[in-house]
């Protein structure tokens, strides 16, 4: 707070807010009962804290991009501090489930804003407006993938995160369109995570 920081201060309270309210409804009998609490997680807090306020203070300026990048430093970096403390990758599923989700959305929103924009000055008539246009595409194409890879591996989840991926690409699709798009989308998954799984 003391920068100014609001959006991040904000996070970090939702954040420890939603813990103890998923603690809380799983039961004292659940391994969530007895999980390390973020908010005693001081290390883990403050890399947190690191990466949202990079976020935040790349959107207030407007560079979209390093709000992207932000979110996935912050994505990676918990994956690794995950591997190196040597914790059940179920502990802090929520937590990268979370910031996948933040960065889903924020590609989204700034993709469909660029949209706009591009839209309202004509196709072709601002070139750097469509070069920041084709990056928001790349970077929600990279948080479309990491989200669907993260469901991957709960079964519950992948045909949601494939819907969304094939929604974002083409919103008005009919139904048979949708479900084709989603048979290719889960052969596409299969065979990323058989490549992944051979390196």
């Amino acid at each position: 707070m003391e920068m100014g920081m609001h959006e991040t201060f904000t996070a970090l309270v939702e954040l420890t807010n939603l813990q103890e309210q998923r603690r809380l409804a799983c039961g004292p009998e659940s391994e969530e009962w007895t999980a390390p609490q973020l908010r005693d997680q001081v290390e883990k807090l403050q890399l947190i804290r690191d990466c949202l306020v990079e976020v935040e203070i790349a959107r207030l300026s407007a560079d979209y991009d390093a709000v992207f990048r932000g979110y996935l430093r912050l994505l990676r970096a918990l994956g690794r501090k995950n591997s190196a403390e040597n914790e059940s990758e179920e502990a802090d599923k929520w937590l990268v489930e979370y910031f996948l989700e933040k960065f889903l959305r924020s590609t989204r929103e700034v993709t469909i804003s660029l949209e706009n924009m591009v839209t309202k000055e004509g196709q072709g008539e601002n070139y750097e407006l469509q070069m920041k246009l084709e990056l928001s595409k790349q970077r929600a194409a990279e948080a479309l993938f990491h989200v669907a890879n993260f469901a991957f591996n709960d079964a519950e989840k992948l045909s949601e995160s494939l819907l969304c991926l094939a929604e974002f690409n083409e919103p008005n699709m009919d139904q048979k369109a949708c479900d084709h798009k989603l048979t290719l989308l889960t052969e596409a998954c299969a065979l990323a995570k058989k490549g992944e799984d051979l390196l």
